[in-house]
């Protein structure tokens, strides 16, 4: 797997939109890859270790936003930031069955959907180096364990 530092999967099926979102982001200081549907979305999440997915909900076919977006949270510990132009009631409620991040409509000021997406990568990753802390020290204790065991 590629480790990347801030890298952010952009899913967006809408070249041009995606290609306008890419060079913002990368302006930000961020590392971006783009899937333009959710297989192949699912298929970068395996090859490259990423911060955070910026996801549109509507892909065109194949599987939406919010089904990748659970997928992407269930089994990658991931976080989602939707980026969608579909402000529809229904799709908003649906989208939260997602756990992501945070929703912003399409259009939304940069410098917050920037703000935000640094909030949550820097969030993640103290979750992380908390976790990492505390197996650390649980193996720690494992291994005192055994010694005082073998004496």
């Amino acid at each position: 797997m590629l480790i990347v530092k801030n890298c952010i999967l952009l899913v967006e099926d809408e070249a041009i939109t995606a290609m306008a979102q890419s060079q913002r982001l990368i302006n930000a200081g961020f590392e971006v890859i783009g899937a333009g549907s959710a297989e192949e979305a699912l298929h970068l999440i395996e090859k490259y270790n990423f911060n955070l997915v910026l996801m549109d909900i509507n892909l065109g076919a194949g599987l939406n936003g919010i089904g990748t977006a659970e997928i992407i949270t269930a089994h990658y510990n991931l976080p989602v930031i939707f980026l969608t132009s579909d402000t529809g009631f229904d799709t908003i409620y649906n989208a939260n069955t997602a756990k992501p991040y945070d929703y912003f409509v399409k259009g939304v000021n940069h410098l917050t959907l920037v703000e935000t997406i640094e909030a949550v990568i820097n969030n993640n990753l103290n979750l992380i180096t908390l976790f990492d802390s505390i197996n650390f020290q649980q193996n720690i204790n494992k291994i005192y364990k055994t010694k005082e065991v073998s004496k």
